[in-house]
């Protein structure tokens, strides 16, 4: 099952959020402000961790040979071992959990336990302690997120976006944990007890008894690199697509987006349905204000062809 699970990449997605202060007057006169959310924006980035590589049609492992280089003119490329998905085991000399309550270097005196994944999940169903648990970590590598930051951050100022942008990448789904079947897990996962324990204060108690009764395995993380390892491979490339191809890909539907207010996630048909309507001259988009407290369109529309700025700001403070 371990295997199994780490098989599957976390979900990863970049997000552009742009805010702006709004200053008004009470019907007792005083001054109030309040944050206004002009847009939200979420692209899906989980395919790119996907190995394009035809072999995992039909097998799910990582790659034991290199992917098929494009026909283009880059240097030879020096293939690490994996060049995929890998999974990676605690290092002898690392301090994790390792059937233990806290982190230690070495928790078995077991000198297999530590070789391979089998031996782990041997020694955690062989572990008599009625709390424990088992966590697998899905964890990206060698993505260059701060390059598409600032790439997103320049489209969203051609917009005349005059707001607070904030661009984040966000993964879910980065943690898979195996419990044991007794009754205290069962209650520790109840949302209706959970909430029971929160209201109630009894979480005070209830926690350090938990935390101190349940024996960790944490030794096993699903490796995903968005590219090659850059310290073993001449040339870095990216498994699948590069950040800058990406934003090529996208730049457009996230302007269209941005400029639209768009309030959740951008996906291919808002691609395509934004390439259509440049491909069709309906280049003329507008924008929401809600600037002292005046709903309706910014005076004259907001004309933006394909990534020329705008030709007047929107989204300040006021």
């Amino acid at each position: 099952m371990i295997r199994e699970q780490a098989a599957y990449p976390p979900n990863y997605a970049i997000r552009l959020r742009g805010t702006h202060t709004e200053t008004f007057r009470t019907r007792h006169n005083k001054t109030e402000k309040k944050t206004v959310v002009d847009f939200d924006i979420r692209v899906n980035m989980t395919h790119l961790l996907v190995c394009p590589n035809p072999i995992h049609a039909t097998d799910t492992r990582p790659c034991d040979v290199p992917p098929i280089q494009p026909q283009t003119q880059e240097p030879p490329q020096e293939y690490s071992t994996p060049s995929c998905k890998y999974i990676k085991l605690l290092d002898p000399g690392e301090k994790g959990y390792r059937g233990t309550i806290i982190k230690s270097l070495n928790g078995s005196s077991d000198p297999e336990v530590s070789t391979s994944l089998t031996s782990w999940c041997n020694a955690y169903v062989s572990d008599p302690s009625t709390v424990k648990n088992f966590v697998l970590r899905r964890q990206i590598v060698h993505h260059d997120a701060e390059r598409l930051k600032v790439l997103c951050q320049d489209l969203v100022h051609k917009t005349a976006y005059r707001g607070h942008t904030s661009i984040t990448f966000e993964t879910t789904y980065e943690k898979v944990v195996v419990c044991s079947p007794c009754f205290i897990n069962k209650w520790r996962f109840s949302s209706i007890l959970f909430w029971v324990f929160l209201v109630t204060f009894l979480w005070i108690f209830t926690w350090p008894i938990l935390f101190y009764s349940t024996k960790r395995y944490e030794v096993v993380t699903a490796i995903f690199p968005y590219r090659l390892d850059p310290t073993q491979n001449r040339a870095s490339r990216a498994l699948v697509q590069s950040e800058h191809e990406f934003f090529e890909e996208w730049k457009q539907a996230i302007t269209r987006a941005v400029l639209a207010q768009h309030q959740g996630w951008v996906d291919g048909i808002y691609r395509e349905e934004t390439t259509q309507m440049a491909c069709s001259g309906n280049t003329m988009m507008t924008v929401q204000s809600t600037q002292n407290n005046l709903q309706g369109l910014v005076a004259g529309a907001v004309r933006v062809a394909l990534g020329i700025p705008a030709a007047t700001g929107w989204g300040a403070d006021s």
